[in-house]
């Protein structure tokens, strides 16, 4: 009934073995090793340590609790490492052995990954860490999927796994999706917990038709003949941003100790890029803000002159050509005090007073502030507005979160299709109060979207590329967040604020 394998050996030849010996060994019985020596069942070597240890024994030395020792596996003439103990008494020698076969399999996995890592040093992006160990996924057959986390809804970003696996390509089907709770249930318990889950036996999804989704993973692992599967959490700081999931045959709960270590490394390499990337902002943003409140300084003393030159022609009586003349020099004017306004935004930054703030008061100014905007003027699309009634108050600074919404309602306008329009959206998420703006028309192109928030970047005609940075840090400072939605047409933007408290 003894877990371990239990050998009786007299005069190097076994004596007597228990079941697990034979299944161990890949024998037909455990009355199939007596009579075997020491030599069929060791490994090269071995034997000569055994009986050394059996003479430090009998002298009295304390042998270790248990060392390492090589078996033969009779059916496939292989070697397998064990844990094993050995005792002696009346002149027998008992050997106690667990197989540790997928330990060390573990151990070595800690090593690769840990090699990797080190080789990369502090400088590699998650993409390169992932790339590095690929090769090491793709020889133990596993196939390794790597997942955001955004509210509720898990987003399959990268699968590594051979062409011809049923679950890598399940995997990748899935690429660019956003998974409810539903449809990626193991995902969400991951995240509900904050701990990894091991499954030696993914559930049978039969019931709900709500977990389909499930039900095809759990299909398309039946037909890779897999059974096995880890789910780790990724942490940034303190923060569960992604999920790392593992699927084998030959998955065990040691695997998975090295899958955690390897999902705290692609946390610390998200980490240390975010880190990176904020050093460098902070110093882009110092030098472009000096430039910038000097630019808008000269740029704004002699706007003030051509603003009062336009006011004096305006009361002059001109001809029909001359007052449309006159026209366009204000209107251009005006879009250019926008655009100083829009720098000196950028230059001072936000600085918030967080209070109870009324969203739907906020969208409705914001909406009518966007609709007197210069660069909205000419642009043939209508807002319309859907907060409902008792909608609960958010905890922010009012004027920085109408500036955001102002230039996020603006962006929209100005890039809705003619004819068509921009709507603007609340709606209630747990905690968390959301603010949409959508727009129909082109969808922002996949290699715009890393650049989106970022100064000076713009998809516009005459755009600034201010509008959604100056947005971002106004929400940033409210303690909120913006996101660029997936949506199926159009453009759509998130506003997540707290609720109030």
């Amino acid at each position: 009934m003894v877990p371990e394998a239990l050998f009786v050996v007299r005069d190097g030849l076994v004596q007597h073995a228990n079941p697990t010996a034979a299944k161990m060994l890949g024998a037909t019985s455990a009355r199939a090793l007596v009579g075997k020596a020491l030599d069929d069942i060791l490994g090269v070597g071995e034997r000569a340590r055994v009986e050394a240890l059996v003479e430090q024994y009998l002298a009295g030395w304390r042998p270790p609790a248990a060392f390492r020792l090589r078996f033969r596996n009779l059916a496939e003439n292989a070697e397998l490492l064990t844990d094993t103990r050995v005792a002696t008494r009346a002149g027998l020698v008992i050997l106690a052995a667990r197989d540790i076969t997928e330990t060390t399999r573990g151990e070595a996995l800690v090593r690769k990954l840990a090699d990797v890592s080190a080789h990369l040093g502090t400088v590699g992006s998650v993409d390169e860490l992932l790339d590095a160990c690929e090769p090491i996924f793709l020889e133990l057959g596993w196939v390794v999927a790597y997942s955001a986390v955004r509210g509720e809804t898990t987003h399959p970003l990268r699968v590594i796994g051979r062409d011809d696996d049923p679950v890598a390509v399940y995997g990748r089907s899935l690429l660019g999706r956003a998974l409810t709770p539903e449809e990626a249930p193991i995902a969400t318990e991951v995240v509900r917990t904050q701990r990894a889950v091991f499954l030696d036996n993914p559930p049978t999804v039969s019931a709900p038709a709500a977990v389909r989704e499930a039900r095809r993973l759990d299909e398309s692992m039946r037909a890779a003949r897999v059974r096995r599967s880890a789910w780790c959490p990724v942490f940034r700081g303190d923060e569960l941003t992604h999920v790392l999931s593992v699927a084998g045959e030959d998955v065990t709960e040691h695997d998975v100790v090295a899958l955690q270590l390897f999902a705290a490394q692609i946390g610390a390499a998200a980490r240390a890029a975010d880190l990176r990337q904020e050093l460098v902002q902070r110093e882009r943003l110092a030098a472009m803000g000096e430039m910038s409140a000097v630019l808008a300084h000269e740029i704004r003393n002699p706007l003030a002159v051509v603003f009062n030159a336009v006011s004096g022609l305006k009361r002059e009586t001109l001809s029909p050509g001359a007052a449309e003349l006159v026209g366009i020099i204000d209107e251009e004017a005006q879009r250019l005090r926008a655009v100083v306004s829009e720098i000196l935004d950028f230059t001072r930054g936000p600085s918030a007073v967080l209070s109870e703030v009324d969203v739907h008061e906020v969208v409705a100014s914001a909406v009518a502030a966007a609709e007197k905007d210069p660069a909205t003027q000419r642009r043939d699309a209508r807002v319309t507005i859907d907060v409902p009634d008792g909608f609960p108050f958010a905890h922010a600074d009012r004027e920085l979160l109408r500036r955001a919404l102002v230039n996020l309602i603006v962006n929209a306008l100005c890039h809705a299709t003619p004819g068509t329009e921009a709507r603007v959206v609340a709606r209630e998420s747990g905690d968390l109060l959301r603010v949409s703006v959508w727009n129909a028309g082109m969808s922002i192109p996949g290699e715009a979207e890393e650049s989106l928030f970022r100064p000076f970047f713009t998809t516009r005609d005459g755009g600034t590329g201010l509008g959604l940075f100056v947005a971002l840090r106004a929400v940033e400072a409210c303690g909120g967040a913006i996101e660029l939605d997936d949506v199926p047409d159009g453009a759509q933007f998130s506003v997540w604020m707290q609720r109030r408290r």
